[in-house]
């Protein structure tokens, strides 16, 4: 062995205890043991696994300070978060376009095909995940009869949503991101609000940063429940047994005659 390589084992040695107190100082707590493949990857054959911290999401884009993190939806979290949209939704699920906004490697959008949802888009700023995810779209769509149109695009949310928003929509966030962002998302609605032409449903499921849509009294309320999970999906590391789910609605204004 090289006195360079000793030097370095053992510099790893008095440095390990003290990662997880620095971390805590530094904010940057420990990295909990996310299970390394979800089950729903070995049973399809994808990539969705893993948690990946917002800091090591980099595209060059002004807006990769504001990502909290990648880490696929339990799916249980979101068929149930589904179940909470469609019991207030007021027109049939095959009229929606679902958009995912920072879908990561595309869980939840393979997760929606099985929905019934009139097409199904993920939008993925970081270009690495976006391209793990449209690989994973491919499989799906291999092994599955899907009968709706499945996408994923690269680029940045409050840029693409807008040309996103044709008819009846339903708006997925799994907390992508921080303030600065949501409230660009939530904007960007606003000023298309004269061509929209049906409703826009917001699913924020974990609202970290739910007091941005008070700046925007056109969405409305709907409904904040907890959303539980599968003793299955508990498994994965990092999911509790509930977390918070919001739903919020912007009507189009009807046009006077």
């Amino acid at each position: 062995m090289k006195i360079s390589d000793a030097a370095a084992q053992a510099r790893r040695r008095i440095l390990e205890p003290l990662k997880a107190p620095l971390r805590k100082l530094l904010g940057r707590p420990q990295p909990p043991k996310v299970k390394a493949k979800h089950d729903f990857d070995v049973r399809y054959g994808v990539d969705t696994s893993g948690l990946v911290d917002g800091r090591d999401l980099h595209s060059g884009h002004q807006n990769d300070r504001f990502i909290t993190a990648y880490f696929g939806v339990p799916p249980s979290r979101l068929a149930n978060a589904f179940e909470l949209w469609q019991r207030t939704s007021q027109r049939p699920t095959s009229e929606y376009r679902f958009i995912d906004v920072g879908c990561g490697k595309g869980r939840a959008v393979l997760l929606a095909s099985q929905f019934g949802f009139r097409d199904v888009f993920g939008i993925e700023l970081q270009p690495k995940l976006a391209e793990i995810a449209s690989e994973n779209v491919q499989r799906w769509q291999e092994q599955k009869s899907v009968p709706m149109n499945l996408s994923i695009l690269c680029g940045d949310g409050p840029s693409l949503l807008p040309k996103l928003l044709a008819g009846p929509v339903l708006i997925y966030l799994y907390n992508p991101f921080h303030a600065p962002v949501l409230r660009a998302l939530l904007e960007g609605i606003i000023n298309q609000s004269e061509t929209i032409s049906g409703p826009i449903d917001v699913l924020y499921l974990y609202p970290e940063y739910e007091e941005v849509f008070s700046e925007f009294p056109r969405f409305q309320n709907i409904c904040r429940e907890e959303i539980s999970i599968s003793d299955e999906d508990r498994d994965d590391g990092l999911s509790g047994p509930l977390d918070p789910c919001s739903l919020y609605r912007f009507e189009p204004q009807r046009k006077s005659i």
